[in-house]
């Protein structure tokens, strides 16, 4: 399924509302077979590419958890994320895409060691941060810091924390996790000061002065 500004990560849930008529049929499909189906970003600026609806080079596929089929023939899922995987090319378009996909398996240059204190760093951010931890239900914040493997860690900070797609998107290319840790650390970094100076400069506002404005 190829998305327009969607991205999204192994181990992360995605609920999704199916109403086009070419997807219809394709969960259909899956629901009698393998129950398993791949949300790829739909390229940027897609202008100029050889067939509608380019697609990014990595996507998810994604497992189905639930799915209920209502009255007017669409319905409502819950996706889990599996696996990364590469886009190798399309097979078909008719009646819905299909493509051949190879799985992507997270790679460590640094040191496990290390990656975990990547791993800690943010946390300790997130942590620190009340308005990042306000994004996110308590519940999902507690699962998080029992997350124990760095790679995994990094997908679901960056699926819970992460808005831009074209960020998240970089995030899910980058099978290297120090690479994913870099991406991912820098965005909170920067998440965090730039709350900072907003809620410095809201201080010296008065709330009259905010509204005014």
């Amino acid at each position: 399924m190829t998305l327009s500004s969607v991205v999204r990560f192994p181990r992360a849930v995605m609920p999704l509302h199916i109403f086009e008529p070419r997807y219809r049929e394709m969960l259909r499909d899956v629901l009698e077979t393998h129950r398993m189906f791949a949300i790829v970003q739909e390229q940027p600026g897609g202008e100029g590419f050889d067939h509608p609806e380019p697609m990014c080079g990595v996507g998810t596929v994604g497992i189905i958890r639930a799915s209920y089929l209502q009255p007017d023939g669409t319905s409502n899922l819950v996706l889990h994320g599996v696996a990364r995987v590469e886009i190798q090319g399309i097979v078909r378009e008719q009646p819905y895409r299909v493509a051949r996909i190879a799985p992507l398996q997270s790679q460590y240059s640094v040191t496990l060691q290390a990656a975990r204190q990547m791993q800690e760093e943010a946390v300790q951010i997130i942590r620190e941060e009340p308005a990042l931890q306000s994004e996110a239900p308590e519940e999902l914040l507690d699962c998080l810091a029992k997350v124990e493997d760095p790679a995994t860690f990094a997908d679901l900070a960056a699926s819970t924390f992460c808005e831009d797609a074209c960020l998240r998107q970089d995030i899910l290319n980058s099978i290297e996790v120090g690479k994913r840790y870099d991406i991912l650390l820098n965005f909170l970094r920067q998440e965090s000061h730039r709350r900072n100076i907003q809620s410095l400069l809201q201080g010296r506002t008065r709330d009259d002065e905010i509204e005014r404005n």
